[in-house]
């Protein structure tokens, strides 16, 4: 967990999450003093029976459970979504180093030799005319206070279809959330609060049950989600169903995402449906392809 402060000449708060343990932790912490209130009325909120459907769970800890142990139903959403995809747009070509055997090459096989194979010269190569293979995806998460539940699993859903659709073409991909909300400063300034949860670092597996249950679950981003703001300098709203939710997108650069020169970033807007999940997730795929082989765009 990296809390950034803000200082006279950056006011944008930051908080770097790093995975599901931390973003659990936010809710056993304190919150800043501008944003007790709002601390105070998320919780009295979910231990009213009349707003658990703000949250989509009945208690904290069962959203715990869940965060912490994985979420098959969300994984199953995102398989089914890259599925559709692959039937729309063909997969990303392989990264993969291929073995071809040729009359000359780079390595003389002596047991093909000794066979009698014509070729027996083995050369290698990458299928891709060019290609950078460490990629950074991030996605907006969350959404306004009055998006369905339905709604707060697409955003996610359509980054993860994404991160295994590359990660079986073999880019090594490091998926992040974020999430902002707008603010004003002590001189009435507009600015705002951003929350970084990393998902997944280049080189580890793609565990889809288990990062869905961030990235899907709605309730990761009802609880824990609206309160990691609660840590900022900043209100993050008025009531429990309202916050000032913005699109993270608006505040760049701001070193949160797309810093790394030798790292491709693709950013992906927030998805609220099955259908729009499928556009951007194609949209993203068509930009890599022209940015790996622009001949091919041509």
């Amino acid at each position: 967990m990296k809390n950034i402060p803000i200082t006279n000449a950056q006011t944008v708060w930051q908080l770097w999450l790093d995975g599901a343990k931390d973003l659990v932790a936010v809710w056993d912490m304190p919150p800043s003093r501008e944003d007790r209130y709002q601390y105070d009325n998320q919780r009295r909120a979910l231990n009213s029976t009349n707003h658990r459907r703000f949250f989509g769970v009945n208690t904290e800890q069962e959203a715990r459970k869940v965060l912490l142990e994985g979420y098959p139903y969300g994984a199953r959403l995102v398989t089914d979504l890259a599925a559709k995809v692959s039937e729309t747009l063909p997969p990303p070509k392989s990264r993969r180093r291929v073995r071809k055997w040729r009359d000359d090459g780079d390595e003389l096989n002596t047991e093909r030799l000794q066979a009698g194979h014509d070729t027996c010269w083995r050369s290698m190569h990458r299928q891709l005319k060019s290609a950078c293979g460490l990629v950074e995806i991030v996605a907006g998460w969350g959404s306004d206070c009055g998006a369905s539940q339905d709604r707060l699993q697409w955003s996610g859903a359509a980054a993860l279809a994404l991160t295994d659709l590359l990660e079986k073409a073999d880019y090594s991909v490091e998926l992040a959330l974020i999430a902002a909300m707008e603010a004003y400063d002590q001189h009435q300034q507009q600015t705002a609060s951003l929350v970084r949860v990393d998902l997944k670092r280049m080189g580890e597996l793609v565990d889809i049950e288990q990062l869905a249950a961030v990235a899907v679950y709605p309730p990761a981003w009802r609880l824990y989600g609206l309160c990691a703001f609660q840590q900022g300098p900043y209100s993050s709203g008025g009531s429990f169903n309202g916050h000032p939710h913005s699109n993270f997108q608006a505040y760049a650069p701001n070193g949160m995402w797309n810093y790394r020169p030798n790292v491709m970033t693709l950013v992906l807007p927030e998805s609220h449906s099955e259908s729009a999940a499928q556009y951007n997730v194609l949209e993203a795929l068509k930009s890599l392809e022209s940015l790996v082989n622009p001949q091919d765009a041509e």
